[in-house]
């Protein structure tokens, strides 16, 4: 019994994974057709009837989709849209439940995919809470001048998130030569801390 059940968590957090993933496409897909494929097949067979309408029709919706994403990410390199964005920002999160629920997102999202590649430069492992005891951290910068001259040392700064939760955390200053560099990606750091260290990467990964 103990090996079925073994094997049946491990099924489960297999195929979760993949069923969730396949839900999310599956639902986005029948928002696009709703609100996006199904006006534009009304104006399009108005012109062009054929068997493969409906198919090039979400061909081109994807690929002005695509465009659009890339056309924001565009603008957000120039600092006065940015700073349109992180006003219109600052009001959406004053909204209680709404706004907690995208701040938990968007910081997940800057982690992984955005910002975060490069607030986070690398995986290291630190002694925290004591000596003794490692932790999985993010080293995001060198400290300045005035923290480096009020300790003493020549410090860092490490970003250690909760498990399984990544968007809080603790921001601790270590002396650079305590701090040990892993040979993992930002990706693979965030993927130990969420899965609460179940997940092992770096080996045959």
């Amino acid at each position: 019994m103990k090996s079925i059940r073994k094997y049946f968590f491990a099924g489960i957090a297999t195929a979760l994974p993949l069923v969730i993933t396949i839900w999310l496409l599956i639902w986005l897909l029948a928002k696009i057709d709703i609100l996006l494929l199904k006006p534009f097949l009304v104006y399009i067979k108005n012109y062009l009837d054929y068997p493969g309408v409906e198919i090039l029709a979400r061909v081109v919706i994807l690929a002005v989709f695509m465009l659009l994403l890339s056309f924001l990410g565009f603008l957000v390199s120039f600092i006065f849209f940015r700073n349109f964005l992180n006003f219109m920002e600052k009001i959406f999160l004053k909204f209680p439940i709404v706004g907690k629920i995208y701040k938990s997102i968007k910081h997940i999202s800057d982690a992984v995919m955005g910002q975060g590649r490069n607030v986070f430069k690398k995986v290291v492992l630190v002694e925290y809470p004591h000596q003794g005891r490692f932790c999985i951290g993010f080293l995001t910068s060198e400290a300045g001048r005035v923290i480096n001259n009020a300790s003493g040392h020549n410090l860092a700064a490490v970003f250690i998130p909760t498990t399984p939760n990544p968007t809080s955390g603790m921001l601790v200053y270590f002396p650079r030569e305590s701090i040990k560099e892993l040979d993992l990606t930002v990706e693979e750091g965030m993927r130990i801390v969420i899965s609460a260290g179940t997940v092992i990467v770096g080996e045959d990964d």
